[in-house]
């Protein structure tokens, strides 16, 4: 119903924000399952399920979702991948021809801004939140179940930093979480000398509560191993705070200073950049400086004008210039359609 909607309307190009909705939702979104004369243009944010199947896609059903919309993906005729990372997935996992995808990148809300936090009600709040020292923040899921975003693996290094380094800052995971992964994670911090009070779990927050908790924190750590994008650390940034982060996936996209990176796989390497961005501080002026101008380069606007060239691109490339008639075959589905629905009574 909805190809044959957007069949029915003549128009040179139709964008879907995003294949990969629906499960469990009333989503739809589809490409392919029609004739079409319009271009067919997809945004895509990334490929991690693709890549890790039997983590994200556990079962049979869930595949047969997957693999369904990977197909109306591979139909489109271009595709707008959200970083230069996610765009190299495609070329690589799915053999998209270069031509057909390009990197428009994104930006993060407006209201990430560095937030007055001299403020009484600031102050207050985060003692509601059980902060009483500079802080250390991640935000993100907070699970030992997701191994990919490497909460557990930042809550060790955290605890081999210097015990004098350590106990000045607390760890704040801002977050959703279960009962049993807060205590897991407690306990292996236990185990490795790190007491309770040095960890809060703040779970999901609201909107101002995070500008709050981004412009606040001594230093903000994203660990994750594969990230479409990295918009956390882009929101850090934006509120100017220092942030640092791993040096895989698309994260450098965003956190572009060599200092500010560490292998997100060595939690060593974690400890050290913590250390290094929490004492040292010509490190966080060098850092916070990058930081400055690597955020300066995403913009909406900067996104819509990629997405517009690239629209324009793929149109001149087929030779077009005005609206294409429709095909007798996709006017034929549409009118069976739009005559099928006029006889459905609403309720």
């Amino acid at each position: 119903m909805r190809e044959a909607f957007f069949a029915s309307l003549g128009a040179d190009l139709v964008h879907t924000s995003s294949m990969f909705e629906g499960w469990g939702d009333n989503t739809i979104a589809s490409s392919g399952r029609l004739p079409r004369d319009h271009i067919s243009a997809v945004t895509l944010y990334d490929l991690i399920p693709h890549a890790q199947p039997q983590r994200y896609l556990p079962t049979p059903a869930q595949q047969a979702w997957y693999a369904d919309a990977l197909d109306s993906l591979r139909d489109c005729d271009l595709m707008l991948a959200i970083s230069d990372y996610a765009r190299q997935s495609a070329l690589d996992m799915l053999g998209t021809p270069a031509g057909d995808i390009a990197t428009i990148f994104a930006d993060a809300d407006p209201m990430f801004q560095p937030a007055n936090i001299a403020a009484p009600a600031a102050r207050q709040r985060l003692q509601d939140f059980g902060i009483h020292s500079p802080f250390i923040m991640y935000t993100g899921i907070i699970s030992n179940q997701d191994p990919r975003k490497n909460c557990p693996g930042l809550v060790r290094a955290y605890a081999s930093l210097p015990a004098a380094v350590r106990e000045r800052h607390q760890l704040v995971l801002v977050g959703r979480y279960n009962a049993y992964d807060r205590h897991d994670m407690l306990a292996e911090a236990q185990k490795l000398g790190v007491p309770e009070r040095q960890l809060v779990f703040t779970n999901r927050v609201e909107d101002e509560d995070l500008v709050l908790l981004y412009s606040a924190c001594h230093l903000f750590v994203f660990p994750s191993l594969e990230e479409g994008f990295g918009l956390p650390a882009l929101e850090a940034m934006r509120c100017g705070t220092v942030a640092i982060g791993s040096d895989s996936s698309s994260i450098p996209e965003v956190i572009v200073n060599p200092e500010a990176l560490f292998d997100p796989n060595s939690e060593a390497s974690i400890a050290q950049a913590m250390e290094r961005a929490l004492t040292k501080q010509d490190v966080r002026d060098a850092i916070l400086a990058s930081s400055a101008i690597a955020s300066a380069r995403f913009s909406w606007d900067r996104c819509a004008q990629l997405a517009l060239a690239a629209f324009e691109e793929k149109f001149a490339a087929r030779g077009r210039s005005g609206s294409a008639p429709r095909s007798a075959a996709a006017d034929s589905v549409a009118a069976n359609l739009m005559q099928a629905l006029k006889g459905i009574s609403p309720r």
